[in-house]
Order: structure tokens, then sequence, then C-alpha cells
């Protein structure tokens, strides 16, 4: 090798030091002082699977816990369905022994049943009043 040569490989190894692109490229990198054995992309998809890893957890976790929520507010849907339905059918018991009520403590009714029974209206009634003391 010459002295040329040598002069030549010197200067092109410290212009791969400071990474400065090609005269004739557009902004492309100098692949002097690089490792071609390793290839171009295994370098990136380390590092992109580091990035995209917690991420694609992150985002399934998130997934998951909205298709938890969603099943609750179904659950808790048809439970009010249920609870709505009960509440329904008690109104209605409700009702229906309030007229019974009304029809067992009807006036009209309680006479004619006195008089089934043999009450009768009394003839005298005496008037304690007030001014009469309990013994």
């Amino acid at each position: 090798m010459s002295r040329a040569w040598s002069a030549r490989r010197a200067r092109l190894f410290q212009s791969g030091a400071t990474s400065s692109p090609r005269r004739g490229g557009r902004g492309a990198r100098s692949v002097v002082g690089h490792d071609m054995k390793r290839a171009r992309g295994a370098a990136q998809g380390r590092s992109g699977t580091s990035f995209w890893l917690p991420l694609l957890v992150g985002g399934l976790a998130a997934a998951l816990l909205l298709v938890a929520l969603r099943n609750s507010i179904l659950a808790l849907r048809y439970d009010l369905d249920v609870a709505l339905a009960r509440e329904l059918e008690l109104l209605k018991h409700e009702r229906a022994a309030t007229v019974q009520l009304r029809e067992l403590r009807d006036p009209n009714r309680l006479q004619a049943l006195a008089r089934e029974r043999g009450f009768v209206r009394p003839e005298t009634v005496i008037d304690l009043g007030q001014a009469a003391g309990r013994p």
C-alpha cells in the first residue's frame, strides 16, 4: 500500500467518526466505522419493541377494563329491570290491599254486619261528661 492510500484511508475514518453526510447523497450517513454484520433494522427493532410492548400491554389492559365495565353496566341494567318489575308488582298489591281495607271499613257494610249479628242501636245513652271522676 502506498502512502497516498494510507492518508486517504485515515481521512475516511476521521470523517466517519464525525458522521458527516456524503457529498453525493441526500443527507445519507457515512457507513465508515459502522458494523455491517448487524442488520440495520435489528438495533431499531429492539428499541422499537421496548417502546411498543408496554404500549400494547397498556392498550390491552384498557380494552379489558372497558369490556369489564360494559359487562357490569349490562348486569346492573338487568338488575334494575328486575327491581322495577318487582316494584310494580308490590304497588299493585298495595293498591289491592288499600281497596280491600276501604271495603272492610265501609260504614254501610259494618251496619249490615251489625244487624245480621243482632246488634241494635242503644235506646238510652248516658253521658258521663268531664265532671264525673273515675273511681
